[in-house]
C-alpha cells in the first residue's frame, strides 16, 4: 500500500503537531475515566470508527480478507453473551442492540449474493429449508409474544442465508476456516471468563432451594448446554473437516480442538458427549471397510452392554449427577415435560401454538417448574410451536438433505447432521435466535446441498409425469465436486 507524497511530507514536517494531539487525547481520556469510567471505552473507540467503517465497507463489497474478518465478528456478536439476566427478560439493552445490528448484517451480505446462492445450492434442498423457516415466521402471528419470536425467526432465516453466502462466496474450505476461527475465539474466551469471572463463566442452578454458582462452564455461550454442544460440534468440525484441509493452520487447529474439548468437558453436557461419539462412530462406519467396521462397532456395543450389567452402580455414579437411576430413566426430569407438551399440543395439533410460545406457557404450567422454558426435544419443540405442519416441513428438509448426502457420498457432513438429530432427542436446538451451534448445523446442511445440483427435468422425454416430477423433487442431485 502506498501513501500519497503530500501526506508523507506533512507527517515528516509536522511531527510535533501530531505528538501534541496524541498527548491531548490521552489527557482527555484520563479526565473522562476519572469522571465517568463507562464513557471511556466509547471515547477510545471513536478514533477507530473510520477504520471500522472502512473494513465493513470492504467486507460487504466482496473483498475476501475484510469479508472473512467481518463474518467472524458477526458470528462472535451473535453467539457471545457478556451479561447475565433472566431467561424470559426480552428488554433491549446494548448487547441486544449489537445482536440486532449483526442480524441486519446477515441479510445485507446474503442479499448481495442471493443469485449466486440460488445458482450454487441444490435448489430443492434450499427451498425445503426456506419453506420451513417461512412457516416458522408465519406461526409468529399467533404466538403469545410475537415481537421476540419474529426477531428470533428472522435471525434463523438470516443465519441460514449467511451460511449459504459463506459457502458460495468464499468456497467450502474458507467457509469452514471462518467458522472454526470464530469458534476458537468463543471457546478460548469462554475458558478465560470461566476462570477469571466465575459469575459470568459458570452456570448457576437451584440446589437445596438456593440459587448457587456451580462448577459447570457456560462461558460466553450463555448456558452450559450451549457451551457443551458448541464444544462438541467444534471438536468434530476441526478433526473431521478443518484438520484435513490442505494448507490448514496447525496452530489454529490445535487451539480450536483443545479449547473446544475443554469447553465440552467442563460444561458436563453428557448428551453432547454421547452425540459426538455417535457421529464419530457413524463416520467410522461410513468410510471404507463397511462390513468390518460394523462388526467391530457391534462387538464394542456388546462389550459396553456387558460392562453396564456387571458394573451398573459404579457406572451410574459416573453418568448420573445425583447417583439416582430415576435421573437417567426420566432423562433428568424431561419425561415429565414431554407429557405436558404432548397434552398441550393435542389441543392445537395442526398449526401448534406459535414459535417461542413454550417459553411463556410451560414454566407457569401447574405440573411443571420455572426452569421448563422449552420442550427439551427438537421434535417436540417443532410440534409444539408449528404443529404437524411445522414438524413435517422440518423432517422433509432433513430427509431431502440426507438423500442428497447419500447420493453424493457426503459421509462427514452426514455424520455432522446426525449429531443434531441425536442431540435433539433431549434438547430443543431450534427454539430461539440463531446461535453458534445452529450456524454449524446450517453449515453441515449447506455443505451437503452445495455438493449437488438438480438433475434436468427433461431426461429422454418431453413429458413430465407426476411420478417422475415427484421422484426428481425428492431424489434429485448428482456429484459436482
Amino acid at each position: 500500500m502506498t501513501i500519497d507524497p503530500a501526506i508523507r511530507t506533512q507527517l515528516r514536517e509536522r511531527p510535533y503537531w501530531y505528538l501534541s494531539l496524541i498527548i491531548a487525547f490521552a489527557l482527555i481520556s484520563a479526565v473522562v475515566a476519572d469522571i465517568d469510567i463507562p464513557a471511556l471505552p466509547v471515547l477510545l473507540a471513536l478514533p477507530l470508527m473510520p477504520f471500522a467503517l472502512f473494513a465493513v465497507f470492504k467486507g460487504m463489497s466482496g473483498q475476501k480478507t475484510y469479508g472473512s474478518l467481518f463474518a467472524i465478528i458477526i458470528m462472535f456478536v451473535l453467539a457471545a453473551n457478556f451479561r447475565t439476566r433472566s431467561y424470559a427478560d426480552k428488554d433491549i439493552d446494548f448487547q441486544v442492540a449489537l445482536k440486532l445490528c449483526a442480524i441486519g448484517a446477515l441479510f445485507v451480505l446474503s442479499l448481495l449474493s442471493i443469485r449466486r446462492i440460488f445458482e450454487g445450492i441444490h435448489i430443492y434442498g434450499l427451498l425445503s429449508w426456506l419453506s420451513f423457516l417461512v412457516y416458522m415466521l408465519a406461526t409468529c402471528a399467533y404466538t403469545i409474544n410475537p415481537m421476540p419470536a419474529v426477531v428470533a425467526v428472522i435471525s434463523l432465516f438470516g443465519g441460514f442465508l449467511f451460511v449459504c453466502y459463506l459457502c458460495v462466496h468464499f468456497g467450502r474450505a474458507s467457509a469452514i476456516s471462518i467458522v472454526v476461527t470464530a469458534g476458537a475465539i468463543l471457546w478460548v474466551g469462554s475458558l478465560a471468563v470461566y476462570f477469571a469471572l466465575p459469575s459470568l463463566g459458570r452456570m448457576s442452578d437451584w440446589i437445596g432451594g438456593d440459587f448457587v454458582e456451580t462448577w459447570r462452564l457456560q462461558g460466553l455461550l450463555g448456558s452450559s448446554n450451549a457451551a457443551g454442544m458448541s464444544g462438541a460440534l467444534g471438536l468434530f468440525l476441526v478433526m473431521a473437516f478443518y484438520a484435513r484441509q490442505p494448507g490448514h493452520s496447525r496452530l489454529l487447529a490445535s487451539v480450536a480442538a483443545l479449547s473446544a474439548l475443554a469447553c465440552m468437558v467442563l460444561s458436563n453436557n453428557r448428551m453432547a458427549m454421547f452425540a459426538i461419539m455417535t457421529s464419530a462412530g457413524m463416520l467410522y462406519v461410513l468410510n471404507r471397510g463397511f462390513a468390518h467396521r460394523v462388526l467391530f462397532l457391534s462387538a464394542m456395543a456388546l462389550l459396553g452392554t456387558s460392562l453396564v450389567v456387571l458394573f451398573a452402580d459404579q457406572l451410574l455414579a459416573l453418568v448420573s449427577r445425583s447417583g439416582s437411576w430415576d435421573e437417567i430413566m426420566s432423562a433428568t426430569g424431561r419425561t415429565r415435560i414431554w407429557s405436558v407438551v404432548i397434552d398441550l399440543w393435542s389441543q392445537t395439533p395442526m398449526m401448534g401454538r406459535g414459535f417461542g410460545s413454550a417459553l411463556y406457557i410451560l414454566p407457569i404450567h401447574p405440573d411443571l417448574f420455572r426452569a421448563a422454558a422449552h420442550a427439551h426435544s427438537l421434535y417436540l419443540e417443532q410440534l409444539f410451536s408449528g404443529g404437524i405442519i411445522g414438524l413435517g416441513l422440518f423432517l422433509c428438509s432433513i430427509v431431502i438433505t440426507f438423500v442428497v448426502a447419500w447420493r453424493t457420498r457426503a459421509a462427514r457432513e452426514c455424520a455432522l447432521m446426525v449429531f443434531f438429530l441425536i442431540y435433539g432427542l433431549t434438547e430443543p436446538v431450534i427454539s430461539g435466535p440463531v446461535s453458534f451451534p445452529l450456524i454449524i448445523m446450517f453449515l453441515a446442511a449447506v455443505l451437503i446441498l452445495q455438493n449437488a445440483r438438480p438433475r434436468p427435468l427433461f431426461v429422454g422425454s418431453d413429458r413430465i409425469t407426476p411420478l417422475r416430477a415427484g421422484a426428481v423433487w425428492v431424489l434429485a442431485g448428482e456429484r459436482t465436486q
